[in-house]
């Protein structure tokens, strides 16, 4: 019988069978003998000793994918970080050990920022573009005020349904279009993840400087979906290093402090054309907890090398789900009013 430790006290591991129940294990003398150490998290066979009383013995510990020493756990699916943007002022030393060691495990992660009800919006944005520039999801959040919460509810809901699940369209590189990227709070962002080593196709006396724009961007409709002058603060990246969308990017690149301009971006500019094969088709059978999914809904699933990213419910029936992880303005045109505040 084979089930997974739970938890572990002075020496009784307890083992959840599915559909069994949890069974109170003391491990065999085989495994000191081997130098062996049971985890949770571990998956067990146990052979059982009282079905009344549910006691049983581990039997044998089964090949991990993984494994930490502090805290001590095996198979780890994902580790969400979080650290508090003030008080205390977050040790980033302790956090960038922290993503090394998950690296070297093989564990998804994500980092959570909490209290950017105190922390200023120049400093927040700074540290989640420096951790998405490496490559990892980033969400900022007040739990006091209970702001940000839904994002990283749903990530982890996501993150729970989609395992085996692959979506090849985020393995293609196409110029202009990152499904990680969003247009919201942070910003109207163009990178989701891995820009480090991005080297921009345009020139100009601001790339590779830190610029503060503030901006207005509105549908063809005249209608406005983001703007930094309603958040008060100005947004803040490094032009070139592919944290925007293209022609974004491009506009800020020439411009002089105290210059407005108006841009139009085309969608290859912007967050490229809708791509047909991000739209993919799974059976509910594979993914368990999708039954729970409604159409409209937005989960996080993980591509082959276990990095989160977006999709949306499009359909659904009694056998299969189908999700969309174009990006919410693949194929539309946009247009921004920006100004540059500063360039350091």
């Amino acid at each position: 019988m084979q089930g997974k430790i739970i938890k572990g006290i002075a020496g009784f591991y307890y083992v959840d069978v599915e559909e069994s129940g949890i069974y109170e294990c003391k491990a065999k003398g085989i495994f000191r003998k081997e130098g062996q150490k049971p985890l949770v998290g571990d998956l067990v066979e146990i052979e059982i000793l009282d079905e009344a009383e549910k006691t049983g013995n581990m039997t044998r510990i089964l090949p991990r994918k993984n494994e930490l020493i502090r805290p001590a756990v095996a198979n780890i699916d994902q580790a969400l970080v979080i650290f508090a943007l003030k008080n205390p002022t977050p040790n980033l030393t302790l956090l960038d050990r922290f993503l090394v060691m998950m690296e070297q495990q093989n564990v998804p992660t994500a980092i959570c920022f909490n209290k950017r009800d105190l922390a200023g919006e120049d400093y927040t944005d700074h540290l989640r573009s420096v951790y998405e520039n490496c490559g990892y999801r980033v969400f900022t959040v007040s739990a006091a005020k209970e702001q940000g919460m839904q994002e990283v509810e749903a990530y982890l809901k996501g993150e729970l349904i989609s395992t085996g699940v692959n979506c090849d369209h985020h393995h293609e590189e196409e110029e202009g279009h990152s499904c990680g990227s969003n247009c919201g709070d942070g910003g109207c962002s163009g990178c989701g993840g891995g820009c480090g080593s991005h080297q921009p196709s345009f020139e100009g006396p601001n790339v590779g400087k830190i610029c503060r724009t503030h901006y207005r961007g509105t549908f063809n409709d005249g209608s406005q979906f983001d703007s930094s002058y309603d958040r008060g603060e100005p947004l803040e990246f490094t032009c070139g290093a592919g944290q925007m969308i293209l022609g974004f990017d491009k506009a800020v690149a020439t411009m002089e402090v105290g210059e407005k301009v108006t841009v139009h971006l085309m969608p290859e500019e912007a967050y490229g054309m809708s791509d047909p094969n991000a739209i993919f088709t799974v059976e509910i059978a594979q993914l368990p907890g999708s039954e729970d999914l409604t159409v409209g809904q937005q989960v996080y699933l993980s591509n082959q090398y276990g990095q989160p990213f977006p999709v949306k419910v499009n359909a659904k029936d009694e056998k299969t789900i189908t999700f969309d992880a174009n990006h919410e303005m693949a194929g539309k045109e946009l247009n921004f009013e920006i100004e540059l505040v500063e360039v350091k």
